[in-house]
């Protein structure tokens, strides 16, 4: 990953954990990358801790499911 501007690669680099995550974390991830790189990389790992351990829920609240999100989105 190179830095250009003091802003992040562009979003094709995120594809390649698309692979493993819902689409809506993606969509964070996306938003996040937008950022500095201090910011995206805070955004990141407080969406992944959440997501890994269970705490982010989906907007209708029922829980996310790891084997619901493998695959593309």
């Amino acid at each position: 990953m190179s830095k250009s501007n003091g802003r992040p690669p562009p979003k094709r680099e995120l594809v390649i954990i698309a692979a493993k995550i819902p689409r809506g974390i993606v969509v964070r991830l996306d938003r996040a990358a937008s950022n500095s790189w201090g910011t995206r990389n805070i955004v990141i790992s407080r969406i992944l801790e959440q997501y890994l351990s269970g705490e982010l829920i989906r907007a209708d609240n029922t829980e996310l499911e790891f084997s619901d999100s493998i695959g593309l989105p």
